[in-house]
């Protein structure tokens, strides 16, 4: 069976205040200056907002900025991004859907990613799903549907924002993968 529907990324989120962001910002400088593992970006968008990348990709992204202001303490917003079936498995796969283990694996390994990099991002508890991106993957002939990918495409069955890929494995077996953002 190819067919399959599931998780795609989910972004957690906590807040901290403005002087606990700067030390995460710094504990992400150390980090990098120690293990060369990471890419910090100065996101222009938006005032004393940063991206931080794993190189070659872990399944993990982080993004620290400003986010309002309480009692006028300005607050600002860590996220996660996380592509489960990356961090669980260690290798860049982003066609394949994550099953329920790989998600329980992806975050137990992000608690341990978070405390190498500073214990202010605390663990998983101290966070909140702020968005679940899902994926559905789809054999046409799975399906019973008998046409190819730009066929279903021509017919404006799918919204204009999804991205539809053509994968044939190495058994010649096209699959269709939908991911709607």
């Amino acid at each position: 069976m190819y067919s399959i529907f599931g998780v795609h990324t989910f972004t957690l989120f906590t807040t901290v205040m403005e002087f606990e962001a700067f030390s995460i910002i710094s504990d992400f400088k150390k980090y990098n200056d120690k293990t060369g593992e990471i890419v910090i970006i100065t996101d222009k968008k938006y005032l004393n907002s940063y991206e931080i990348e794993y190189r070659g990709g872990k399944g993990i992204r982080w993004r620290i900025r400003y986010s309002h202001e309480w009692q006028n303490i300005p607050i600002y917003c860590v996220e996660a991004i996380i592509n489960p079936k990356v961090l669980s498995s260690g290798f860049p796969d982003y066609f394949n859907v994550a099953s329920y283990q790989e998600i329980k694996v992806a975050l137990d390994i992000f608690d341990v990613e978070a405390q190498k990099i500073s214990n202010k991002l605390e663990t998983l508890s101290s966070y909140k799903v702020k968005r679940i991106d899902y994926c559905v993957n789809f054999s046409i002939r799975e399906l019973g549907i008998n046409c190819t990918v730009e066929e279903i495409m021509a017919l404006e069955l799918l919204p204009l924002h999804a991205v539809v890929v053509l994968f044939c494995t190495i058994y010649r077996k096209c699959l269709a993968f939908l991911y709607i953002f």
